[in-house]
């Protein structure tokens, strides 16, 4: 929306090409550890932030609606985990991105660079009723009293790339206490299934707000290398199902 006679403030709606800031704070369910003795459920806290770059269309055809897409680059760090298994604290670089889809997560995405030749009105068309639910409307957000609720599963996802770090590994009949010390390097995935947003305010060309978001999603394990004790024989690792809340703060810079 540019400026000048006739331009109207940006006030009910959120239009336009943005760069923006995102931080959260994060408690996580692990179902275990990466041991295969490790099962018993811990939990772990955790802090992310990101620098964000997309296009937002919220609000454009009324209150229900979200075109917003996104990718967040960003940091993430990790406490110890407590209970379950022996988790140091971790750190990550993280990738996240927000999309809307038709029918499926991604059909957007795969169909745009053909139909924007073909059949322009389609995409249009398929692109509002993405920003309204999709064709099956089940993640149309809800506004109420105490905030905006939005089943938004397969429209988000993240990705943390954890570094290497130590981890301590039971191992049964490896001498001399039962447990190796392996080096570890994981990728974690999460995938936002209910957003609340809580609060959201705007100026002429700024835009922040709050909400909670519950995920869930896994660790899988990809490099791995023992450090001790010498010659031991690596131990078998297996993926953590994870599960949690996300309280996210965003603020965004709309291009004038």
């Amino acid at each position: 929306m540019g400026r000048g006679k006739g331009a109207l403030p940006r006030f009910h709606s959120e239009i336009g090409p943005f760069i923006g800031l995102s931080t959260a704070v994060r408690g996580t369910a692990l179902g275990g550890g990466f041991g295969s003795t490790e099962s018993g459920v811990g939990t772990a806290g955790g802090l992310d932030a990101a620098v964000r770059l997309g296009v937002d269309l919220k609000g454009v055809l009324n209150e229900a609606s979200d075109g917003q897409v996104f990718i967040d680059l960003g940091y993430r760090k990790d406490s110890n985990e407590e209970g379950g298994a022996s988790i140091p604290g971790r750190s990550a670089f993280v990738v996240r991105w927000r999309v809307p889809f038709w029918l499926t997560p991604g059909d957007l995405i795969v169909a745009a660079p053909v139909l924007a030749f073909t059949a322009p009105r389609k995409l249009k068309k398929m692109g509002m009723q993405s920003a309204n639910g999709g064709l099956i409307p089940w993640q149309t957000g809800i506004a109420t009293r105490v905030g905006r609720f939005q089943f938004v599963l397969g429209r988000e996802i993240g990705l943390s790339f954890y570094s290497h770090h130590n981890f301590v590994i039971p191992t049964p009949g490896v001498a001399p206490v039962n447990q190796t010390v392996v080096k570890l390097r994981s990728i974690g995935l999460d995938v936002p299934i209910l957003e609340w947003r809580i609060f959201r305010t705007f100026s002429v060309d700024k835009s922040s707000g709050l909400g909670i978001q519950l995920y869930a999603g896994f660790d899988r394990p990809t490099n791995s290398s023992v450090v001790a004790p010498a010659g031991a024989p690596k131990p078998n690792l297996h993926t953590i199902v994870t599960g949690g809340v996300r309280v996210v703060f965003d603020w965004r810079h709309y291009r004038p």
